[in-house]
């Protein structure tokens, strides 16, 4: 059974602005520059820097016990608005959790990123990839 006050704290930890919401400490180390490049991508691209937050959420759930459908459920719940891009990087996140655990290396997330560029490059919701030169949807 879920614990409520766990539950309870994660939403607070992840909620839009929280402590673990990485677009926060991310936007201030960036600054105006909100995209950043996905280790070993042979292409020009680049990712909105809030995938990483959604897979950071996704994986750190898992970590904690939460199941993959209360995850999703609380992104959506909670999480701001929600995009097809934004629920992939939910489950990246879970999904490396559940291959990797804690040790998770830099090579196997970015590898995981890599095998969904296409599905953020699909998703008319967001403009998550910017080809250098230009803005791809």
């Amino acid at each position: 059974p879920l614990n409520a006050g766990l539950l309870f704290r994660f939403k607070a930890l992840v909620r839009e602005t929280g402590d673990w919401d990485l677009k926060v400490p991310l936007g201030m180390k960036l600054g105006d520059v909100r995209r950043t490049p996905v280790g070993g991508d042979p292409a020009p691209e680049t990712l909105f820097y809030d995938v990483w937050g959604n897979i950071h959420y996704g994986y750190v759930g898992r970590a904690h016990g939460i199941p993959a459908d209360v995850v999703h459920a609380g992104a959506e719940t909670f999480g701001g608005a929600r995009s097809v891009s934004d629920w992939i990087s939910n489950e990246i996140g879970i999904q490396l959790w559940e291959a990797h655990g804690a040790a998770l290396t830099k090579t196997q997330l970015a590898s995981a990123v890599l095998a969904k560029i296409r599905v953020f490059r699909a998703d008319p919701a967001d403009t998550f990839l910017e080809v250098r030169g230009g803005l791809a949807p």
